[in-house]
């Protein structure tokens, strides 16, 4: 079969707790027949972007201005988080996909 035209595989991106939005996923890709993965939604701490020995740290300060922007000493907003969170897990899941040399593949969110 020629897959140049076919996804291969699917990852979707999922939060730890956010369980009934796994199993719906779930149903709704079961019946597709195409192999399908869960990839734990990073949700990072506000400590582990900001701080400098923190996990996330360096991706925060690559991050653009206005993402940087929402952060200050006195504040943190919280839709940074997420954003941040967002950003990672699709970075984390691209990297792995050029590194095992995957073909095409879905990247879906719940």
């Amino acid at each position: 079969m020629d897959t140049k035209n076919h996804i291969e595989r699917i990852i979707y991106i999922n939060l730890d707790y956010r369980l009934k939005r796994r199993e719906l996923t779930e149903s709704q890709l079961k019946p597709l027949n195409i192999p399908y993965e869960r990839f734990s939604a990073i949700r990072p701490s506000v400590e582990s972007l900001v701080e400098e020995a923190g996990e996330y740290n360096s991706y925060f300060l690559r991050s653009s201005g206005g993402l940087k922007n929402m952060y200050s000493k006195k504040r943190f907003h919280p839709r940074l988080v997420g954003v941040l969170g967002c950003y990672l897990s699709h970075y984390f899941i691209h990297k792995r996909a050029l590194r095992e040399g995957w073909g095409n593949y879905l990247l879906l969110e719940d």
